[in-house]
């Protein structure tokens, strides 16, 4: 791929964000440093980035794709409610080499992502169940 001012605005901008941020989001923040850069520069050249293995798209349960640079091994806690996305460590490298391996597959590239309910929502819905009780 070759080098190119806006993919590596982008790549700064979610290599220092744990935010796991939107196209919408990455398009705001690279505004700020170039307002020239068009909205699909932004969405092309994540897709490129994503293909390459560069960044991983995370889709949330109510569809909208969320972006993360992959600087260390981790994977993903994505809430059912509010579609926040976690980074938590993931060191069972024996579910890439063994398991898969089991099955004739090897591995390029690996994202988990967990589903479930986050703590915030959690306790949201416990207090609205105290309110209601």
């Amino acid at each position: 791929m070759n080098y190119s001012r806006q993919r590596e605005m982008i790549l700064n901008i979610l290599s220092a964000s744990r935010s796991h941020p939107t196209a919408e989001e990455i398009l705001e923040r690279v505004r700020l440093q170039d307002d020239r850069v068009a909205r699909g520069t932004v969405y092309r050249n994540l897709g490129l980035l994503v293909d390459s293995g560069e960044v991983i798209k995370i889709t949330t349960p109510e569809g909208i794709c969320r972006y993360d640079y992959i600087h260390t091994p981790h994977a993903h806690a994505v809430c059912e409610i509010c579609g926040r996305v976690t980074d938590f460590a993931f060191k069972d490298s024996r579910f890439d080499k063994y398991l898969l391996g089991e099955i004739g597959f090897r591995v390029g590239c690996s994202a988990l992502s967990v589903r479930g309910v986050c703590r915030d929502c959690i306790e949201k819905q416990l207090i609205t169940c105290e309110k209601d009780g």
